[in-house]
Parts: structure tokens; sequence; C-alpha cells
């Protein structure tokens, strides 16, 4: 499975409808995304913890409410074409995936004030859809994994990590993890044998290259995700 990385980023502003779009015109399997809590305890679609980046505002999400951010121009900043493209609720990102058959990751952004009630709202609104096996919630908290387990056991669960975690550790887990979201730089054949030894699935993050995209498609890796979808179409292979 190829997911596109913020959607088909390197294309069009991250985690935008428009780069979305772009991932499904662009072939891939799947887009990952990134939510974070509002002042108002409501769940919005983007990635870093301020505004600063990717609008012209300035800013934490902390101190915004929803109504107030997705009013904010969130595409000018990668080209002016995107100038109309805006900040966009988990509402709204719901609302557009199910018109499609895409699949969807969404990384639960980890700090404290997300503690707040990130995971409790985000799984209230996955559980008003009536499919979900192509769902996958992630991130690199392992409480907030266990939290959406005991919300919603048949909501599938990825552990984002930099790292190779010992086998000692991933049993730790298991009871609320059902894969490992790996940082590309520490895969390693062995790792993959013995994660999938434990019956967890494993993707990598984030492949941008070429060259490495079409080594560890040779291996049984169950997931690469990338800024750039068009790898796979250039190598030759169908998702």
């Amino acid at each position: 499975m190829i997911y596109a990385h913020r959607g088909a980023s390197k294309y069009a502003p991250e985690n935008t409808l428009a780069s979305f779009n772009k991932a499904i015109a662009l072939e891939a399997g799947g887009i990952e995304t990134d939510v974070q809590l509002t002042k108002d305890h409501a769940v919005v679609v983007i990635h870093d913890p301020t505004i600063d980046r990717t609008t012209a505002g300035r800013g934490k999400i902390k101190d915004y409410t929803l109504q107030e951010l997705v009013a904010l121009p969130n595409g000018k900043w990668f080209d002016p074409t995107f100038s109309d493209d805006k900040i966009i609720s988990l509402k709204a990102l719901l609302d557009w995936w199910k018109t499609t058959t895409i699949y969807l990751n969404i990384e639960l952004k980890s700090h404290r004030y997300n503690d707040r009630g990130l995971v409790e709202e985000t799984v209230k609104q996955l559980n008003t859809l009536k499919h979900l096996e192509t769902l996958t919630l992630s991130s690199f908290n392992a409480l907030y994994l266990k939290q959406v387990k005991a919300l919603n056991p048949n909501i599938t669960t990825g552990f984002l990590t930099k790292k190779q975690l010992s086998e000692r550790t991933l049993r730790k887990h298991l009871d609320y993890i059902d894969g490992i979201h790996l940082h590309y730089k520490a895969f390693t054949t062995d790792y993959l044998k013995r994660v999938h030894g434990l019956g967890l699935y494993l993707y990598l993050y984030t492949v941008n290259d070429d060259v490495l995209f079409n080594d560890y498609l040779q291996t049984d890796v169950d997931g690469i995700i990338t800024d750039d979808p068009t790898l796979r179409s250039s190598l030759g292979i169908d998702d």
C-alpha cells in the first residue's frame, strides 16, 4: 500500500483537499494526514502545533477556535495558485473521504494540549461512519492508541517510531497496536521479520528516494508513506 504523505504534498500544499485530491489523481492507495485539537476542543487537520509555516497567521493551534482556523488560507505558501485552499476540519475531511475509495491514515499529534480530548473527539467522529476497515489511527504516543482501542477496538492502530523497538516493548503494546510505522532509515529485513512474527504490519515513512523506494518494494513491507506517489508508477508498479 502506497500512502501519500499529507496528501500528494510534493505537488500541492500539505493537508489540504487539493493535496488529497491530487493523491487520488496520482493513484495513491491511501493518504496520510494529521489532526490537532483547537481552542474550543474541535479537531482540525494540520501537522504543526502552530499556524506559522503554512498560513500568513501566527500562533498556536490551541489558541484558535475551529471557526478561526478554517477561515485561514493554507496554500499560498506553497504556490499562489493554491491561494483559495484553507485549513479544514476533521469533519470536512471525513465528509470528503466518504465520497472516495482511498485508504486513510490519520496521525493523532501528540503533545500536552492534545491530551485533553483529541483521541475522544476523533473517535467520536469516526464512530458515525459505517465502514472503518480502510482507516488507521497512528501516533507516536502509545497511550493515545490504547485509548483508541478502549473506545473502539475495531479501529486499526499504528505505532509511530523513529527507531526499532525491542521485542519486549512491542509485546508490551500488543493489546492495542496493530502495526508499526517506522522511519525508513531504521528499517532492516530482520526487523521486518520480527514485527511480522508478532502479527503486526510494518509501514515505512517518509520515503522520497526512488532507489530506496524500489528497494523497499522488493521486501514484504506492508506499506510505504511518501510525498510523491508517482514513484510507484515511475517504477512500473501497480498499488
